[in-house]
């Protein structure tokens, strides 16, 4: 008995110290990513109040206008969660910054998503950082560098940056769809930029026997002939998977295997007659197959 407790008491002492360090190790992390990024703050509004040497930077650049200073603005500006660039913005040549400095948080810090940076010489702004669960923001207003441990709604101009920048991922249309919060102002993929991409199913050969035109994707036949299709399909669960092959000509056939073959005979009572037939995936999950040319075959059928 005197053994069970001992294990019992044992076990809990080694939880009870696991979690304890676990917390210890989180807070000294995120205290060191808070001190990077206020360093870099500091240094970012240092070189905002005086930007004498990238003011000649600028020039070397091929000032086009001599009564501009050459420097427009100071920013921080984040290249994806982990990754930042400070950077000074000349007037005319606001798509080719200056570099000044290059930095990435430490180990699992990530900037949170939906900021990408600070303007330097704005009235406010802040940067928020995570690690596992925790967050901590830093806040400039009026000049005044502080760390705060709660969300903060501060309206203020942000660098225009790229996707992952924001803290968000660029969906690829034909194998992904986004789901989430959408940012709209990502510089690369503005209609695509979520913050998770899941994966949809995609159609890898859908294909015809007699075999079609695969240029333009069409087949010409005689009426009365059978036509055989088949596709292959990349998915990540075929249980519930639900595929429809709709002919074109008011027909479909219903199929559930990521890969098969359908026959079907073509009748046309004109001269001639033209249908598309379209081959449609969806998961169990609802995610549907993007629908590109791939995913089509035109079908002329004459007498």
């Amino acid at each position: 008995m005197r053994v069970l407790k001992f294990f019992a008491v044992s076990l809990v002492v080694l939880a009870a110290a696991g979690v304890l360090t676990f917390v210890i190790a989180r807070e000294v992390v995120l205290v060191a990513a808070v001190g990077q990024l206020k360093d870099i703050i500091s240094q970012g509004q240092t070189v905002a109040r005086n930007p004498g040497r990238y003011h000649r930077n600028c020039r070397e650049k091929g000032i086009l206008d001599s009564s501009q200073a050459g420097v427009r603005l100071v920013q921080l500006r984040f290249l994806s969660d982990r990754q930042y660039q400070l950077e000074a913005i000349c007037e005319q040549f606001s798509l080719e910054p200056i570099v000044i400095e290059q930095g990435e948080f430490p180990l699992q810090v990530r900037k949170v998503p939906g900021s990408s940076g600070l303007v330097f010489g704005q009235a406010r702004g802040k940067v928020a950082v995570e690690l596992w669960g925790r967050s901590r923001e830093v806040l400039v207003e009026a000049n005044e560098v502080v760390e705060v441990f709660s969300r903060q709604e501060l309206p203020g101009i942000q660098p225009l940056s790229s996707c992952g920048g924001y803290g968000y991922q660029c969906c690829q249309s034909e194998v992904s769809i986004g789901t989430g919060s959408q940012w709209t102002e990502a510089v690369d993929c503005p209609q695509t930029c979520f913050s998770t991409c899941q994966p949809r199913p995609v159609i890898l050969t859908f294909q015809t026997d007699p075999p079609m035109d695969s240029v333009n994707r069409t087949l010409q036949i005689t009426s009365g002939q059978v036509v055989e299709f088949s596709y292959l399909l990349d998915i990540t669960e075929e249980l519930g998977l639900r595929v429809k092959l709709d002919y074109g000509d008011g027909q479909s056939a219903q199929l559930g295997q990521s890969q098969d073959t359908s026959r079907h005979i073509y009748d046309c009572n004109l001269p001639e007659c033209n249908y598309t037939a379209n081959l449609t995936v969806s998961e169990f999950t609802g995610v549907t197959s993007a629908s590109t040319p791939l995913s089509q075959v035109t079908i002329k059928v004459v007498r």
